[in-house]
């Protein structure tokens, strides 16, 4: 019985073969992944002057409606 293990193209790529199937790579999870980017945000949050901006009353009525969105508009922008 003849298998092949491997198959590898002219410009260097290779792809393993495993049972008649290519292996997939393994991938590693970040388990930090999530804490920086939460670190990367609130850093954000806090560089802009003033945190707590939106007016009294909160998003439900039109003023503090108007002032989340411009927060969230300086946040992301």
């Amino acid at each position: 019985m003849l298998a092949v293990k491997s198959t590898v193209y002219p410009d260097g790529f290779r792809i393993l073969w495993v049972n008649g199937m290519p292996k997939h790579p393994e991938l590693m999870m970040d388990s930090q992944l999530y804490n920086r980017w939460a670190v990367y945000v609130h850093n954000l949050v806090f560089n802009i002057k003033g945190v707590n901006k939106i007016k009294s009353g909160g998003v439900c009525y039109l003023d503090g409606q108007d002032s989340a969105l411009r927060l969230a508009k300086e946040i992301l922008g």
